[in-house]
């Protein structure tokens, strides 16, 4: 059994989530190839965080229950800037492991008005 079609909030599969404007992004996923029968009773998501200029940092996060649409973020918020690259595996109820999904990669935007301190307007140069 595979878990597939990892997603941040409501973007696509398989396309980066560039951008984005929380801090906590939920999560979603299948579990494809399912025996029937099959009821999710845990999960392991796996992160691999890299803040903007900083060294990746993983850890995997078990989480309890059946949920697998729009699930709450498992952990810390990310930073402004910050990329995460993250896995998922459904746990059966009769302890059955999936595989590991595909990782679904992630990039929080500017999320503090502080982040915006140094912009500036853009404009042709005749306009000034």
């Amino acid at each position: 059994m595979l878990t597939t079609r990892l997603r941040f909030e409501h973007r696509r599969t398989g396309e980066p989530a560039l951008g984005l404007g929380t801090d906590r992004p939920r999560l979603s996923w299948v579990n494809a190839d399912a025996p029937d029968g099959f009821v999710q009773a845990a999960a392991e998501v796996e992160l691999t965080r890299t803040p903007w200029g900083g060294a990746s940092v993983t850890r995997t996060v078990a989480l309890a229950g059946p949920d697998q649409v729009l699930v709450a973020w498992p952990d810390e918020p990310l930073a402004s800037r910050e990329r995460v690259v993250v896995r998922v595996r459904a746990i059966g109820d009769d302890s059955a492991v999936a595989d590991w999904s595909d990782p679904a990669v992630a990039e929080a935007g500017l999320l503090a008005t502080a982040d915006w301190g140094d912009a500036r307007f853009v404009s042709p140069a005749e306009i000034g």
